[in-house]
């Protein structure tokens, strides 16, 4: 039997592309993408939830999102879901799941306030250079 592990996300980005290293084969970009849901509540009001996906493009697609790609450019995203895992200096085992992406494609935003008004969260990545080092492999 088959498995298949891919996701396909439609969204805005919350932030600018981060280029968090170079290599000799390109960019590796991290993207941070809002995709939002109305629903109705236990009241009957509409209501509204983001949710925030990790996305990371590298080589090509990497040097792509950041020459191209700004705070809330409208993105498709189709990619794979990845767990990594690394130890954090005072020996903690940590976990992260993102999306790395094998495609990118930008859209103009039609109706701007589709786009979050929240900024997206502030990851500050200094104290998990161990994590930075475990996305080499």
């Amino acid at each position: 039997m088959s498995h298949i592990n891919q996701v396909i996300l439609l969204g805005f980005l919350g932030r600018d592309p981060e280029s968090l290293k170079a290599t000799n084969q390109g960019a590796f970009v991290r993207l941070t993408l809002a995709t939002s849901q109305n629903y109705l509540n236990a009241t009957g009001q509409l209501e509204k939830t983001t949710q925030w996906h990790t996305v990371f493009a590298s080589k090509k697609m990497g040097e792509f999102a950041l020459a191209n790609f700004k705070k809330g450019a409208k993105l498709f995203v189709k990619g794979q879901l990845k767990t990594t895992t690394w130890q954090d200096k005072q020996g903690e085992r940590r976990y992260q799941t993102a999306v790395y992406a094998d495609d990118l494609q930008g859209f103009s935003a039609v109706n701007q306030s589709e786009c979050p008004q929240q900024d997206a969260p502030v990851l500050d990545l200094s104290e998990h250079q161990d994590f930075i080092d475990a996305l080499k492999d």
